[in-house]
């Protein structure tokens, strides 16, 4: 049996796909949505409301995102993590 990967490294995994031309918007989108429903994403540049996930997509690659990064810390080691 295997475990599905957390949807945040799904993103970063199809997200840089996508922008490296080794996948298709689409199949970047159906892989991180999978059986669930629409996805918004928030917090984008100059954005105040959600955006749908192919919408975002789009836009971060238009705004020069090449790739997307994952840390993943364990509890009590933070190594990895931007921040201030």
């Amino acid at each position: 049996m295997s475990a599905q990967l957390p949807l945040s490294a799904r993103l970063a995994l199809w997200f840089t796909a996508w922008v490296d031309d080794r996948a298709s918007l689409d199949e970047a989108r159906d892989a991180v949505v999978g059986d669930g429903a629409a996805h918004d994403v928030v917090g984008l540049p100059g954005r105040a409301e959600p955006v749908p996930l192919i919408l975002a997509l789009g836009l971060l690659r238009t705004e020069g995102g090449t790739r997307a990064a994952l840390a993943l810390p364990v509890p009590g080691d933070p190594l990895g993590l931007s921040g201030p």
